[in-house]
């Protein structure tokens, strides 16, 4: 039982440093044309608005902040090496989950609704979540997308 609490609660902050990072470096920030962060929004954003959801690119940048986010957390395994590997877990489905519903546009939007609405939708400063929604309802940033596309 402690394992699977150990478990639960390295997902839900997972969740919170995904949204948080998401909205507060990769929007904001972000939207700074000469910041580091900005090919989130020129890059990312633009092609999947010119391509029906769909980016194909590998953004280097990305994978190493996530092994960044990685390294940083390594003292945790010597508290709890179940939350240490249930945060690397979240960061490599983060990646590759991320990828997939670029790379398979349908798919994203049957299976991260509110991912496809994060990029299709009006309001793209909203949906900040990608694996699972859990704090863009935790901090009413969910925002539904009825749009045909």
């Amino acid at each position: 039982m402690i394992i699977l609490l150990q478990v639960v609660l390295a997902m839900i902050l997972a969740n919170f440093y995904e949204w948080w990072a998401h909205k507060n470096i990769l929007h904001l920030i972000g939207k700074t044309k000469n910041s580091f962060w900005s090919f989130h929004w020129s890059d990312h954003h633009k092609a999947c608005n010119q391509n029906h959801n769909r980016d194909d690119k590998v953004y280097i940048k990305e994978i190493l902040v996530l092994i960044l986010a990685v390294a940083v957390h390594f003292p945790v395994y010597w508290l709890s090496p179940v939350c240490f590997f249930t945060l690397v877990a979240y960061a490599v489905a983060y990646y590759f989950v991320h990828r997939k519903a670029h790379k398979n546009p349908t798919w994203g939007k049957k299976y991260l609704k509110w991912h496809w609405d994060h990029h299709m939708g009006k309001d793209q400063d909203a949906n900040w979540c990608i694996l699972f929604p859990l704090f863009d309802y935790v901090m009413y940033t969910r925002v539904e997308c009825n749009n045909d596309y």
